[in-house]
């Protein structure tokens, strides 16, 4: 991802069948309407900054994930919303940028907006606030002190990581964390901060979500295999040195990462609205049968295959209404 700045970065995974990322959140895009963020699999909401440079917030998130974006209007912080559709509740997720120099007699009315009326959501990204409890080396700014007192007042939850999430090269800068996580409906978020990058670390939060049917099973895998076959040549680097049974279990563990990695980023993934029906082997073979009349008529024009191809599709429109 191309940016002018290094962006702060969330990364949720939420444990289906798989490990895979499933939605990132991102402040400070410092991105235009001109500019297009088109990551494979994922479907982008963004608010730019459009009156000057810098800002800007962004979610990226699975397509195979029920979910759909809302619109929170705030006045004085920055935030992209969406709704992931759960059975025991949609889940409200923000991604939100405070401004330092922003008011912050403004930023609990913003927060106020955001949870209100929601019983399960999380809002993270760059709060810019400083307090004690999550800041023991710095002096509380009045952003960080409104936020843990309305923390506080509401019994959400703060979640901090034990690391710093904001680190600059200055010599006389203390390492500090402004990028965090403010839930309520949510327990048990593990959170940490993963890398070091320039100016910010992005910051990794795991939430179990409860669906009643994994969203893998209700929706297509569409593989790019030349892709696919470009990532696997250049991440395997032909036959690893086998010595014992350890080993072979590492090289198979190493090959099964390489193959899955491989498809979850050359793969585009369709939502199906219901649920996949299992078509019995009988009515395939028929199925593959008309394609073959039908392409051989389309060449000919005899009308016998015109006939039978007729008689083929009736009888295969009526195993797929008894199968349904």
């Amino acid at each position: 991802m191309l940016m002018k700045s290094t962006p702060k970065t969330t990364i949720w995974e939420a444990y289906f069948n798989d490990n895979s990322t499933d939605i990132i959140t991102l402040q400070e895009t410092f991105l235009r309407p001109s500019i297009n963020l088109n990551i494979a699999s994922y479907s982008p909401y963004r608010n730019d900054r459009l009156t000057h440079r810098g800002g800007g917030t962004t979610i990226l998130v699975k397509n195979s994930i029920a979910h759909h974006s809302i619109n929170i209007f705030t006045s004085t912080v920055g935030n992209t919303s969406i709704e992931i559709e759960g059975s025991s509740g949609n889940i409200t997720i923000c991604s939100l940028y405070r401004p330092p120099v922003s008011s912050v007699s403004s930023f609990i009315p913003d927060s106020i907006k955001i949870f209100r009326n929601r019983t399960q959501c999380i809002v993270v990204g760059d709060f810019n606030a400083k307090q004690i409890t999550w800041n023991p080396s710095h002096h509380p700014n009045p952003a960080g002190a409104s936020l843990h007192n309305y923390a506080r007042s509401c019994v959400y939850v703060i979640s901090v990581p034990s690391n710093p999430t904001r680190i600059l090269s200055q010599l006389n800068h203390i390492p500090s964390v402004i990028d965090l996580g403010l839930s309520c409906g949510l327990n048990n978020i593990p959170v940490k901060s993963r890398y070091e990058l320039s100016g910010h670390s992005p910051v990794h939060y795991v939430i179990n979500f409860n669906f009643l049917i994994s969203h893998l099973f209700n929706c297509k895998t569409i593989p790019n295999w030349k892709k696919f076959q470009d990532i696997l040549s250049a991440t395997i680097a032909g036959n690893p040195t086998i010595n014992s049974l350890e080993d072979i279990e590492e090289a198979i563990i190493c090959l099964n990462d390489n193959i899955h990695t491989a498809i979850n980023q050359t793969s585009k993934f369709k939502s199906m609205k219901q649920d996949f029906t299992l078509v019995p082997y009988p009515t395939r073979i028929k199925i593959r049968g008309k394609n073959r009349l039908r392409k051989l008529w389309q060449q000919t024009r005899y009308p016998p295959l015109r006939t039978e191809l007729n008689h083929l599709q009736r009888d295969i429109k009526r195993d797929l209404l008894n199968i349904k």
